[in-house]
């Protein structure tokens, strides 16, 4: 299953300068912290999915969904919203739930490697 996301930035620099108030200092360092905070989150969330823990999987992908979108992390935010939308389906496709999940570890592992200071 293929996923439409590779024509979006994993940061929209301008729109994270602009929830930033256009101070850059700001905004690179709350990219650092979503980036160092991301292989952890996605640990925990694997947890939850593996404990069929929906309600609390739904609100940590929540969690994530929104430090994404203050640091205007497009991919990432797509990715989880995908996500999150088939995880509320009630006839849930385990292979694009599968997708989405591997398409997040390719995200994170990206995002590293465009700002490896956040290492």
């Amino acid at each position: 299953m293929e996923f439409k996301i590779d024509h979006l930035p994993l940061f929209n620099q301008a729109k994270a300068l602009e929830a930033c108030h256009n101070d850059k200092e700001i905004m690179m360092k709350l990219r650092v912290l979503l980036i160092q905070a991301l292989p952890g989150q996605l640990e925990q969330a694997t947890c939850l999915w593996r404990k069929q823990q929906a309600t609390a999987l739904q609100n940590h992908l929540h969690h994530i969904l929104g430090g994404a979108k203050v640091c205007a992390a497009d991919r990432l935010v797509e990715t989880i919203s995908q996500l999150k939308d088939e995880l509320k389906n009630a006839n849930q496709n385990q292979n694009k739930i599968k997708a989405l999940w591997q398409a997040l570890e390719t995200i994170i592992q990206s995002m590293q490697q465009h700002e490896p200071s956040a290492q």
